[in-house]
């Protein structure tokens, strides 16, 4: 991969776009263009450059951002370490996942990083969020492409996580002024580049309206591989793979079928780590049953069950959602796995069980034990 252009804050013709990309997001949001006001921002978001070392990226020689034709972005924010040099994967996928999801995005990750593959994501919750940690689990390079600026992290929560992809020698990538907001529109924007810059797009879990199916849309744009991870028919956060699948998205259900990509044959005899099929682990909530039914029918007066029957949680993060003891919380979950409301799932999270199954299907419906 050729190399890319780098520069700071004092670079003239960078400084211009700088000035371009402020004044481009005040139209966006309606604003007026006041030059005092652009001048001013301009100046502080310098200062923060110098002091958070964010350089700026000319990007008009980028092979793989000019194949974005009217679409290439003239100027990036970057900051942290952009090694190019490795393979890239790009993982995305919905922001609310089930316990499924979150595994299979992780252990994705976790495998392709241990094979000095860099894992590209979004930065935002949910699938995103474990994708970048599982390639920190294994001490690997991940990059965050973001919606907003680098110097306001979004979402607030994942702002220690951005500093970890920092501190292991990851990136961050904004193609927006350094104090820019999370606007909405920002996101389908920014999901081009997350195609763009890779070898191959994974979409982990996504519904019918997902904004990953945006980045897969950009991914067969470009001609870049394309991979689904098959999952529940009957689950709506699935709906989305299910459709790529269906046009012609390569099935992913081990990280050396992307040995099919050139840069990433090397997967073929690599020593991957992946779990082998067999009973399935997770728990998976009972996609029929709504949160507000589950709590109405819960069999028991719990604060920890009521919490993990929205998500999965570990124990310090039922610390903090529970406002309990962890001694408090260690009782209460021994009580609901021995009642079988509650399962330990191998990421040391737990996840409510659903408490009886037959209340949201018929006789005819053959449930399973």
């Amino acid at each position: 991969m050729p190399d890319i252009e780098l520069t700071t804050a004092g670079d003239e013709k960078a400084t211009k776009l700088h000035i371009m990309a402020i004044e481009t997001c005040l139209l966006k949001a309606r604003q007026d263009i006041d030059k005092e006001k652009v001048k001013k921002q301009l100046e502080i978001e310098h200062r923060i450059m110098e002091e958070q070392k964010v350089l700026y990226w000319l990007c008009e020689g980028f092979e793989r951002f000019l194949r974005l034709q009217a679409y290439c972005p003239q100027l990036l924010f970057v900051k942290g370490d952009i090694d190019l040099s490795r393979p890239l994967v790009t993982i995305v996928g919905t922001r609310n996942p089930d316990e499924y999801g979150m595994e299979v995005s992780k252990r994705l990750a976790f495998a392709l990083a241990k094979a000095k593959v860099t894992v590209v994501s979004g930065g935002a919750l949910g699938i995103d969020t474990c994708a970048h940690e599982g390639a920190l689990e294994a001490q690997g390079k991940t990059i965050a492409i973001l919606g907003n600026g680098i110097a306001r992290p979004h979402p607030a929560q994942n702002k220690e996580l951005f500093e970890r992809i920092l501190g292991s020698g990851g990136a961050l990538i904004s193609e927006y002024p350094l104090l820019a907001k999370p606007f909405k529109w920002h996101f389908p924007e920014r999901n081009r580049l997350l195609s763009a810059i890779s070898d191959a797009v994974i979409v982990v879990q996504a519904g019918k309206k997902s904004g990953a199916l945006i980045t897969a849309q950009f991914a067969k744009r470009l001609g870049k591989p394309l991979f689904a991870v098959p999952a529940d028919i009957w689950f709506e956060k699935s709906l989305g793979c299910l459709e790529l699948l269906r046009d012609g998205a390569i099935a992913l259900v081990h990280p050396k079928d992307l040995s099919v990509v050139e840069s990433l044959a090397f997967l073929e005899k690599a020593n991957v780590e992946w779990p082998s099929p067999r009973y399935r682990q997770f728990g998976t909530s009972n996609p029929w049953a709504k949160i507000g039914e589950a709590q109405e029918e819960a069999p028991v007066d719990s604060k920890v069950y009521n919490v993990l029957l929205r998500r999965p949680l570990a124990i310090d993060e039922l610390v903090v959602s529970t406002g309990l003891s962890v001694p408090e919380i260690q009782a209460e979950l021994f009580t609901l796995e021995v009642k079988g409301l509650v399962r330990r799932m191998p990421s040391a999270k737990f996840c409510a069980s659903p408490h009886d199954p037959s209340k949201f299907f018929g006789k005819e419906d053959g449930v399973d034990d």
